[in-house]
């Protein structure tokens, strides 16, 4: 049971409890720990574009992972002017395999994709870093997992980082 389905199954008990929050850092690391995630991407939606799939910008996600099948870690960035990115880690990636995944994206979403490959050698400190920066600064939900099953944390389920001076 994750913490946010412990708070979540409290409240609705009536009972006031306090989260044990954990370092956003080593929670990550114990996530990502041997699953090999080894694929960055992030794929943009914008709004009022015709779409092959769905309605929505979540819709279209869900049909981008039925195709890539895999369970990935991943963070939705809503903007003020209506676009959607999702940014996402996905483990075990060869393009080769996948060779088209980005190009449906575009076709079904009318959106865009940017991808690069993360360099496991380096223990993807910088990967670390990024989800943390999305949510521990910009305070956007984290996923883990396949939707519409996936667990989501905020920020308040992490120790506060300090404030950038």
């Amino acid at each position: 049971m994750t913490p946010l389905e412990k708070k979540i199954g409290a409240l609705l008990a009536g009972l006031e409890v306090e989260m044990e929050r954990q370092n956003f850092f080593e929670f990550i690391a114990r996530e990502m720990d041997g699953r090999h995630y080894n694929y960055f991407v992030s794929l943009g939606y914008i709004p009022g574009r015709r779409t092959a799939v769905a309605n929505t910008a979540r819709g279209c996600f869900e049909f981008w992972m039925a195709q890539i099948r895999r369970d990935v870690i991943w963070v939705e960035d809503y903007r003020l002017d209506g676009t959607v990115r999702f940014h996402v880690v996905v483990p075990l990636w060869r393009s080769r395999d996948n060779p088209d995944a980005e190009l449906h994206w575009r076709s079904f979403s009318g959106g865009w994709v940017i991808s690069r490959q993360v360099d496991n050698s380096c223990n993807t400190l910088p990967i670390h870093g990024l989800l943390g920066y999305y949510v521990m600064r910009l305070n956007f939900p984290l996923y883990i997992g396949w939707p519409p099953d996936e667990r989501s944390y905020t920020q308040d389920d992490f120790i506060p980082w300090k404030p950038k001076s």
